[in-house]
């Protein structure tokens, strides 16, 4: 690994701390019933939520079998007609998203942890206690550091 790699992998890990930190503290069952009553198609609900929980259009349309277009369509429409009904937060919560897509892509985020444990680690929740949460994250950042620093002991050792 190279150190521009890991360069961008830190300055990735830290736009993605700071989109979750920037979230509103909602759950996705708060959200789901907002969209419920502005929403009328079930589709565009999931897509909505999905959306929420992975900020990737292709991921969601993987996973509702769907075309990448389809979701895109949806999602801006979505948003418009949540602005139009007074949803303001949610409205705001999906600019964010929009103006982000694919912050959740890739690494860890993807990997291992839940996008709800994720924005409770950022956001000092996890477990009822910031302490915990902020420990935990600063673990899993250590831990990315250090498998960079390895990875970069090894391409310097191949190179020589």
């Amino acid at each position: 690994m190279t150190q521009p790699t890991v360069c961008y992998r830190l300055q990735r890990a830290s736009a993605r701390i700071k989109f979750l930190v920037e979230l509103p503290d909602l759950t996705i069952e708060q959200i789901q019933n907002d969209l419920e009553e502005v929403l009328v198609d079930p589709l565009d609900v999931k897509i909505m939520v999905q959306m929420y929980q992975t900020t990737c259009q292709s991921e969601v349309a993987k996973n509702l079998s769907v075309s990448q277009g389809l979701v895109r369509h949806r999602f801006i429409r979505s948003i418009k007609r949540l602005g139009f009904d007074g949803y303001d937060e949610l409205v705001a919560v999906y600019k964010k998203i929009s103006e982000n897509l694919n912050i959740l892509s890739g690494g860890y985020f993807r990997g291992g942890l839940t996008f709800r444990v994720c924005r409770q680690l950022a956001c000092g929740t996890h477990h009822g206690s910031s302490r915990i949460g902020f420990d935990r994250l600063r673990f899993v950042i250590w831990r990315e550091l250090l498998h960079a620093r390895s990875g970069l002991r090894g391409a310097e050792s191949r190179h020589r």
